[in-house]
């Protein structure tokens, strides 16, 4: 992840290189391509998203130049950007974002090195609300006073199915304890797949702290809730034929465990709660994903099989 924090004398040191480099570099008649040739490329981790899930963008840079340079922006500002840019069916493209560039260190890039890094984009431009966006990175090189773009790819950010809410109390231990934080199930369909999401959104601000899938989601058994004493939610949904996931969400929107479930033969796992508010798994047992070749029951005949990759629950 991309940070935003150096000491002032480091960065005046390599932005001062910088343009040492730029000069040195021009000075012996380089041409402005062969003082910085960059090939900048964007990929995102998929191509639809549900409202305030967050937007994970790798982007990698090449260098070409033949030299090291220190990548850093005008006036020791950031050196890389997004252009976003809203082309929802049915409106006219309208930049939501345009050259405003991230608080980035100074960075030096060696001859041929390959730099990569993640951002989150929707912390930092507002790709929250239903729509669909089209976006392109741009770095700057003092060297050469030039922005070089990457790709440009499309996303789309769509709505889910609120089908469960509660709102709770937030203990001691964790931060803001005493506010209260509303927790929400989601259901959200991509062609034929079902999702179950969670949201988890602050009650008085109405501002959401996270919203991330648990898993593929089983329609024909509705997903068992409840929360504990500790006012922690715990979801029990089937993921796959007889598999199910028991996954424990905090208050503060953090995954707190994940657990897998099997039904062995008609027991299938349940969510209990005792009189002290605790919160268990009842039946079935502890399902271990198969490894390529593992052993099962044998078959009709009494030969050994072997289990099925697809038995593998999808993400674990």
């Amino acid at each position: 992840m991309i940070t935003a924090t150096r000491q002032p004398g480091q960065r005046r040191w390599l932005l001062a290189a910088a343009l040492v480099a730029g000069t040195l570099l021009a000075a012996i008649g380089l041409p402005s391509t062969a003082r910085a040739q960059f090939e900048v490329s964007l990929q995102l981790d998929k191509r639809n998203y549900v409202e305030h899930e967050n937007i994970k963008a790798t982007v990698t840079i090449q260098n070409y130049a033949g030299a090291d340079v220190v990548l850093a922006g005008p006036g020791e500002t950031g050196w890389i950007s997004f252009d976003v840019t809203d082309i929802s069916i049915g409106t006219q493209p309208r930049p939501i974002g345009v050259r405003g560039a991230l608080d980035v260190p100074p960075r030096v890039l060696a001859a041929g090195e390959r730099f990569t890094t993640n951002i989150t984009l929707n912390r930092f431009y507002p790709l929250n609300q239903f729509g669909s966006y089209a976006i392109k990175c741009s770095i700057y090189y003092a060297g050469s006073g030039e922005f070089y773009d990457s790709n440009r790819v499309t996303l789309q950010v769509q709505d889910a199915n609120k089908f469960w809410e509660k709102a709770v109390g937030v203990p001691p231990g964790y931060p803001d304890a005493g506010a209260i934080r509303r927790y929400e199930l989601l259901r959200y369909r991509e062609q034929r797949q079902a999702m179950l999401y969670v949201r988890v959104r602050d009650e008085r601000s109405q501002q959401v702290h996270a919203t991330f899938p648990l898993g593929n989601l089983i329609e024909h058994e509705s997903p068992q809730v409840t929360t504990d004493y500790t006012n922690r939610m715990h979801v029990l949904f089937l993921t796959a034929p007889r598999v199910y996931v028991h996954a424990i969400v905090n208050p503060d929107g953090s995954v707190g465990a994940i657990h897998l479930h099997e039904d062995n033969g008609g027991a299938r796992p349940t969510l209990t709660q005792t009189n002290t508010q605790e919160v268990a798994v009842r039946g079935g047992a502890d399902y271990i994903p198969p490894r390529p070749g593992d052993p099962i029951d044998g078959d009709a005949d009494g030969q050994p099989g072997f289990r099925s990759m697809s038995d593998r629950p999808t993400g674990f």
